[in-house]
C-alpha cells in the first residue's frame, strides 16, 4: 500500500510538473507574440531593461539572483532612488500597454495551472490579489508580496523577468501606481486607416476539432493555409491602372470551453510558425538572407510587410 501511495505521489508530480511547465510555456509564447506583433523583441527588451538596472545600483550583472538581491534591498530603501533608472519612453509605453492576462488558461481550461503553488498564473493571481487588499499600496507592500511567492529560479524565464519590470514600473511611476487592472491588448485588431480587414478565424471545440473558416481542418494542414493568408493581398482599379490596396490581415483565435491546453498549445504553435515561415521567406526574397541573420532594421522592415496580428477571444460556449 506504501509503495502505491509513492507512486501515485511521484505521478501526480510528474503530471503537475509537465502540465506547469506547459501552461508557463504559453503565457511565455503569448507574450512574445504580442510584443512581437507591435516589433517589440522580448530579448531585446529585457536587456534594456536590466541594462537600466545596472546602470543604477540594485543588478550587477544580468543573473536571476540579481531579481530577488533588487526587490530585496527596494524593499530597505526608504528613498527609492529611480531617477537613475530611467527607461526610455518607449520602452515604459510597452510595458504599461502590455496585457498579462491569458484567456484559455483563466477561464478553466487548465484548472492545475490557477491551483499549483508552482505555477506562473498561481503566483501572479496570489501576488495580485495581496496587492489589491492592501489599502496602500507602497513600496513594502509590493516588494514583500513578490518575495513572497517568486525565487530566484523563476526568473531563469523570461515571463518572470517581464512581469518583474511591468510591476516595478507601478512604483517608477507612484502617481499612477499599480495597475492591477490592465488595458485590453487591442493593437493586433485596430484597423487601420484607408486598410482593408480580412480575417482568417481558427476556432478549436469541445472535443478539440480544428476549424479554419467553419471548415473542418487538421492540425498539420493549419500552418499552409495560414501562410497563404498572411502572402495575401488586394489588387483594385486605379486612375493610374492595377495597384495594390494596403491591407490588413488578422488571425482570429478561439476556442469553446472544454478545449484541452494540449490542443490549444498546438495550434498556437501553428500560427506562431506560419507568421515565422512567411517572415522568413520575404527575408529571403528580399535581403538574401533568413530573418534571424538580418540586422535589427531589415526585420523592422519584415515586420512592417507582415505585422503579426493575432486577436485573442475568451473561451465560448458554442
Amino acid at each position: 500500500m506504501r509503495l502505491f501511495t509513492l507512486l501515485l505521489a511521484l505521478w501526480c508530480s510528474i503530471v503537475y510538473g509537465q502540465t506547469n511547465h506547459q501552461s508557463d510555456s504559453i503565457c511565455l509564447q503569448i507574450l512574445t507574440a504580442r510584443l512581437d506583433s507591435v516589433g517589440v523583441d522580448i530579448d531585446s527588451l529585457l536587456v534594456r531593461l536590466e541594462d537600466r538596472m545596472i546602470d543604477g545600483k540594485y543588478f550587477k550583472n544580468h543573473s536571476p539572483q540579481n531579481y530577488i538581491d533588487a526587490l530585496r534591498q527596494i524593499q530597505e530603501d526608504e528613498n527609492i532612488g529611480f531617477g537613475q533608472w530611467a527607461i526610455s519612453r518607449t520602452d515604459e509605453e510597452v510595458l504599461n500597454n502590455l496585457n498579462i492576462k491569458f484567456g484559455v488558461l483563466e477561464s478553466g481550461v487548465l484548472q492545475v495551472a490557477k491551483t499549483d503553488t508552482n505555477s506562473y498564473i498561481f503566483k501572479r493571481d496570489h501576488i495580485y490579489n495581496e496587492i489589491v487588499a492592501f489599502k496602500d499600496i507602497n513600496v513594502g507592500n509590493l516588494t514583500g508580496c513578490i518575495l513572497k511567492y517568486w525565487v530566484a529560479e523563476d526568473f531563469n524565464s523570461n515571463l518572470y523577468r517581464l512581469t518583474f519590470f511591468k510591476l516595478l514600473l507601478g512604483i517608477y511611476n507612484p502617481s499612477e501606481g499599480l495597475r492591477i487592472h490592465l488595458p485590453d491588448y487591442s493593437d493586433s485588431v485596430r484597423d487601420q486607416k484607408n486598410e482593408h480587414t480580412i480575417v482568417f478565424e481558427i476556432k478549436i471545440d469541445s472535443d478539440d476539432i480544428i476549424y479554419a473558416n467553419g471548415n473542418e481542418i487538421k492540425l498539420s494542414k493549419v500552418t499552409d493555409a495560414l501562410k497563404i493568408f498572411l502572402s495575401h493581398s488586394i489588387v483594385v482599379d486605379s486612375d493610374d491602372g492595377m495597384e495594390e490596396e494596403p491591407t490588413s490581415l488578422i488571425i482570429s483565435f478561439k476556442n469553446q470551453r472544454g478545449t484541452t491546453v494540449e490542443q490549444y498549445v498546438k495550434v498556437y504553435n501553428e500560427i506562431i510558425r506560419a507568421y515565422n515561415e512567411v517572415r522568413n521567406e520575404l527575408a529571403l526574397d528580399t535581403f538574401g538572407a533568413s530573418f534571424k541573420q538580418l540586422d535589427s532594421q531589415q526585420q523592422n522592415e519584415i515586420r512592417k510587410q507582415v505585422p503579426m496580428r493575432i486577436s485573442e477571444a475568451e473561451p465560448i460556449d458554442d
